[in-house]
């Protein structure tokens, strides 16, 4: 397996699949906001460390999303879609508004949203993830469509099981955080309900 020179990420990783001079990972900094993020990354080691990175895309998927993206892999329902040529057989459409961008001083020179899209696509031995990101415009539902043509581009080869290896660990990251969220505000509703008996103030 290829090492990430990038150890940033290190204690958030929760499933990595390597490619030639690319991976992707599965990250778990976003579960407090409900998302999963999907980190593709291109690297050339032929570089100093520490800028070998030549390209890089984040997805973030929502929890609801991902579980069906999941069930629909372990179903067996993607590879059925690829039998019958089908493509891509899951597409999740992403991406930051031009406000947004401003507010975090990353605004676009052409003023535009950032689009950002993963794709599954059925390959000869498995899949391939694909994350693509460029110009995007906001619709009136708060989408984020493609307009013009794509700016990054990184696509990654995953063979059937370890496509389940993925979504099955993911599941486990989340349902694990979700359930020690779950404890946690139980614990603190306990708390409250004691001291709130004992005639003091939580």
């Amino acid at each position: 397996m290829v090492k990430s020179n990038e150890p940033r990420y290190e204690n958030f990783q929760v499933y990595r699949v390597d490619g030639k001079n690319k991976f992707l990972e599965i990250l778990s900094r976003s579960f407090e906001i409900g998302k999963v993020i999907f980190n593709f990354v291109e690297y050339d080691d032929t570089k100093a460390a520490g800028s070998r990175i030549t390209q890089q895309i984040m997805i973030y998927m929502d929890f609801p999303r991902f579980r069906v993206f999941a069930h629909d892999m372990l179903s067996g329902r993607f590879a059925k879609l690829a039998e019958q040529k089908t493509n891509p057989l899951f597409q999740d459409l992403t991406g930051t508004s031009a406000q947004r961008l401003a507010a975090q001083n990353r605004a676009r020179e052409d003023g535009k949203a950032e689009s950002r899209k993963l794709t599954l696509s059925p390959a000869a031995k498995g899949f391939f993830l694909t994350a693509e990101a460029g110009p995007g415009e906001e619709t009136e539902t708060g989408l984020i469509k493609p307009t013009g043509s794509v700016e990054r581009r990184v696509s990654v080869l995953i063979d059937p099981d370890h496509a389940k290896e993925l979504v099955l660990t993911t599941l486990a990251a989340m349902d694990a955080y979700e359930t020690a969220k779950e404890t946690v505000r139980q614990f603190e509703a306990i708390r409250k309900a004691r001291l709130n008996t004992s005639g003091k103030t939580a």
